[in-house]
């Protein structure tokens, strides 16, 4: 995967607008609506992650708590994410430097590999 420093920049500015904003809004889990789970990071959707996954992806960067506090909601999504999402869950604070770095390294490539997985598929 060779993408540039600007493409990556420009992809974070599109999902969070900025650190600022990220700070602001973001730096907790939230739930974003609809048919998501409870939201972490830079969309990263724990509705959409098993506990296994969650802990892989995220074990170096989060204490152990707080990874079995998001695996308790990991596969739930739409309304009952939202009432998932407890006052334990919500105080969970993920600095915006963890939230680009897993971005980078776990969330990029794994969703880089399906877009390209899909096209070899189309073009077959």
């Amino acid at each position: 995967m060779n993408v540039s420093n600007k493409a990556i920049d420009f992809i974070i500015a599109e999902e969070v607008t900025s650190e600022a904003s990220y700070n602001k809004r973001l730096i907790h889990p939230t739930w974003a609506g609809g048919d998501s789970g409870v939201t972490i990071l830079i969309g990263y959707d724990l509705g959409y992650n098993d506990k296994a996954t969650i802990a892989n992806d995220l074990g170096k960067y989060l204490s152990a708590s707080d990874i079995q506090l998001l695996q308790s909601v990991s596969g739930i999504k739409g309304e009952k994410a939202k009432a998932a999402l407890t006052d334990k869950i919500k105080a969970i604070t993920i600095p915006f430097s963890v939230a680009k770095e897993v971005f980078i390294s776990v969330s990029l490539p794994k969703f880089w590999n399906m877009a390209k997985k899909y096209i070899l598929k189309l073009i077959r």
